[in-house]
């Protein structure tokens, strides 16, 4: 049974929450603050934390990644391939270190929240590592409705990128899961980039420079196109595809005589948007 998750409320925090945000990390730590390149300690809202806690019934899927002075690394709670809480930590250096918490129902972020320090520059006191909190909640276009940000227990605008960040990495863990999760391929089976429309039928597979032409007549091509119409969101998208089938000579008239072979389609069991971990 699929199970999702959200406030029992009404799908945003409380009043007396956001002020729980505004104050758990000023009032977490003593007055020396964390170590350089150190992340705080969580301080979660009760409603956040009954959301992770819930989450934590859920399989777990881990990765890391490293550039530079810059680490991530995550512990995704997932339901099937579908993010449900991701929750990263992540060091900068000299710059800081933070605990990034990314709260998902039905893959769409509902909420983020971050702990740690980073750098500040906040006249009159003199650049250095301080302390930072954020909460955003969104809605279901992903846009923000509610945002705080406190430095040093001081209120603070998020900018534009933050927001922009934030977004970008959510859709990212969800593209790396979605690839995480993917079953290895089965014996004739292939995967790759499928086009279906008038007059084009094509499919290229992963790591092949070369494009081949489909049977548009194999019993096959009907519930293939349907799938296709249903991920497809213009005319001539290549959409990602897992085909099990059998390669044969290429055509001698029409259309399918431009291209070096023909691939009659006996099933498929995939077909997703195209990004850029699809083919990998």
């Amino acid at each position: 049974m699929i199970r999702y998750f959200r406030s029992t409320s009404t799908g945003l925090l409380s009043c007396a929450a956001m002020a729980a945000l505004a104050f758990s990390t000023a009032c977490s730590r003593d007055d020396a603050g964390p170590a350089k390149g150190e992340a705080t300690a969580p301080q979660l809202p009760a409603e956040l934390a009954g959301l992770e806690a819930a989450a934590r019934d859920f399989p777990v899927v881990e990765g890391e990644q490293t550039d530079g002075d810059i680490s991530m690394r995550y512990r995704a709670y997932v339901d099937g391939d579908t993010p449900v809480l991701v929750d990263e930590e992540v060091v900068t250096g000299d710059y800081g270190a933070t605990r990034d918490r990314y709260f998902f129902e039905q893959g769409r972020l509902t909420y983020f929240h971050r702990e740690g320090s980073q750098l500040i520059a906040m006249p009159p006191d003199p650049p250095g590592l301080g302390d930072v909190v954020m909460f955003v909640a969104f809605d279901e276009l992903g846009r923000p409705t509610e945002q705080m940000k406190r430095l040093n227990g001081r209120s603070a605008p998020i900018e534009t990128y933050e927001l922009t960040a934030i977004g970008s990495r959510a859709r990212q863990f969800g593209r790396e899961l979605r690839a995480l999760q993917r079953p290895p391929l089965a014996p004739g089976e292939y995967e790759g980039y499928l086009v279906l429309g008038e007059p084009v039928a094509t499919f290229q597979p992963c790591g092949d420079p070369k494009v081949y032409w489909v049977d548009t007549e194999s019993a096959e091509m009907t519930d293939l196109r349907a799938d296709y119409d249903r991920v497809a969101t213009r005319p001539l998208e290549p959409v990602y595809a897992r085909l099990k089938g059998e390669f044969g000579e290429g055509a001698s008239t029409g259309m399918a005589s431009n291209y070096p072979a023909i691939l009659r389609v006996s099933s498929h069991s995939t077909l997703s948007p195209r990004d850029e971990t699809t083919c990998q």
